[in-house]
């Protein structure tokens, strides 16, 4: 999902994206289980603005 961009009243930035990470586990049996975990972000001001300015598609190994 892309992020959403908005400028409040007075010019401050907000931007909100929704990362997934991964989590890894081993389930009952010992086999490997990924279950990916969806994050709710919001960055205000300058974190904001910088995130406008970045790829997005990041990846984190």
């Amino acid at each position: 999902m892309a992020p959403k961009f908005k400028t409040l009243e007075g010019g401050k930035q907000v931007t909100k994206f929704p990362p997934t990470t991964e989590e890894r586990q081993r389930d009952k049996n010992g086999e490997k289980a990924e279950q990916p975990q969806w994050r709710n972000i919001i960055a205000w001001g300058k974190t904001a603005e910088t995130m406008g300015n970045k790829p997005q598609n990041l990846v984190n190994d």
